[in-house]
């Protein structure tokens, strides 16, 4: 098997779309990524971030990031994130932002949220493995979520 061919099959799983956002104030940074979540209890969620990006080192300094999972329609704030940065991310502006007692804030408008703490990391590839506990979560206002599949952003049939 040549190090392409898993990539078609790959394309046919759709994904949610989410934006995770660590740091804090001014220094509040997000990036576009998947999340996956076991509603164990406590819950978890797993991502998986580049191993060279500027992302990574940030949320294992926090040791904490807010999983915002985008709603059907928010394309272009998942295109803006996914773009390459300077920085650890794209810098979240103040309107962006609910501000947060303690930790990251999370997005304003968004299909659901979770705030998490890094439980663990694995080398994964390219890739790293981050594991986090989910310390809080909520409902934002969006009813169907923006989903990933075929290379193109999608929506759910009747949404």
């Amino acid at each position: 098997m040549t190090p392409a061919a898993p990539w078609p099959a790959m394309a046919r799983i759709a994904t949610n779309v989410a934006v995770l956002s660590a740091g804090s104030g001014p220094a509040s940074f997000g990036i576009t990524a998947n999340l996956w979540g076991e509603a164990a209890n406590p819950g978890y969620v797993l991502v998986t971030l580049r191993r060279d990006g500027r992302f990574l080192p940030l949320v294992m300094h926090e040791r904490a990031f807010v999983a915002n999972v985008l709603g059907a329609g928010q394309e272009r704030v998942a295109l803006r994130f996914a773009q390459h940065a300077d920085g650890p991310g794209h810098r979240i502006e103040p309107g962006e932002a609910e501000p947060a007692a303690s930790g990251p804030a999370r997005m304003r408008v968004l299909h659901a949220w979770f705030s998490c703490a890094v439980t663990a990391n694995m080398a994964f590839g390219s890739y790293e493995i981050v594991t986090a506990a989910i310390r809080d979560s909520g409902l934002g206002s969006q009813e169907s979520p923006l989903l990933f599949h075929g290379d193109e952003f999608k929506r759910l049939a009747g949404s």
